[in-house]
């Protein structure tokens, strides 16, 4: 991606974040479940897809304001077409479904290579619970490659 045109993506993401507070609209994200049961539920990648598009106010964005969902290409953060037949670029033999929630949770500890520290905001232990998180790595190893591409 040529310097400008990050340098345009950037500053449209800062923006995006400094807009005055009456015309945003967030949205809200789901309590932690007040269950008492240790029943899980099966992962559901639909509805992490949800979670991906909507504002989250702690973050100061949505997930897809910096992150592609249907290209590798970049925008701010990593393109996610094909991250789900990935592989982290720190510890290949850590399993997947691992390194994409370390990615959620501590998105600094591996960093994909081209992106600084930082980026990402590191908010969303506090922002999503543990059924959000499963859903969204359940949603992330869904986006495999699509007849080559996101390889």
């Amino acid at each position: 991606m040529s310097r400008h045109l990050t340098i345009a993506l950037f500053a449209v993401a800062i923006l995006a974040g400094c807009a005055p507070e009456e015309r945003r609209t967030p949205t809200s994200i789901p309590p932690a479940s007040t269950t008492t049961t240790t029943e899980r539920t099966q992962p559901d990648p639909a509805r992490a897809e949800e979670l991906v598009r909507e504002f989250v106010p702690q973050a100061r964005y949505a997930c897809a304001t910096c992150h592609r969902i249907d290209s590798t290409q970049a925008l701010l953060g990593p393109g996610l077409l094909g991250i789900g037949a990935g592989v982290s670029p720190c510890d290949p033999q850590q399993g997947l479904e691992d390194y994409l929630r370390e990615s959620l949770l501590e998105p600094d500890a591996c960093l994909t290579p081209g992106f600084s520290a930082g980026l990402m905001p590191a908010v969303y232990t506090e922002v999503w619970n543990e059924r959000d998180i499963d859903d969204l790595v359940a949603w992330m190893l869904t986006l495999r490659p699509v007849n080559g591409v996101g390889q």
